[in-house]
């Protein structure tokens, strides 16, 4: 089953949540929050939050518990510029304008249960081993 939960308009640019954001795919929300706990960015904040609001969606919503639960997929998307006129900035007689940027994060859990099919293999072989065991 999949379990979504989004956050938009975050006033923190994409570049500098995404890299918070690729170390909790393929962990439970428990062990995303212990590990966000122990990292010192702004964007964990806005994380540990989206991956309560996650839990909280999958238990009321779907009577799921938490515990069965892993993150498949976190999206941090580009959201609208807040853009503003600063004279110290730009050319020499025209001022610069400053881009706040702005972000939309998207979380999808699903049960740990679930298997992609993607992720299986067809061919009964590991990468890497011959078919005559050598």
């Amino acid at each position: 089953m999949i379990i979504k939960a989004s956050t938009k308009y975050i006033r923190e640019g994409p570049s500098k949540i995404r890299p918070v954001a690729r170390l909790l795919i393929g962990l439970s929300p428990q062990e995303a929050i212990f590990r966000l706990s122990l990292i010192r960015k702004r964007a964990r904040k806005i994380l540990i939050k989206l991956v309560r609001q996650g839990m909280a969606n999958a238990k009321n919503n779907f009577k799921i518990e938490p515990e069965g639960l892993k993150i498949s997929k976190l999206i941090v998307n580009e959201g609208p510029r807040m853009k503003r006129y600063d004279k110290s900035h730009g050319a020499r007689f025209d001022g610069g304008v400053i881009k706040k940027k702005f972000s939309h994060i998207y979380l999808i859990l699903e049960t740990a249960e679930e298997t992609s099919p993607s992720l299986l293999k067809e061919k009964g072989t590991q990468r890497g081993v011959r078919e005559n065991g050598k």
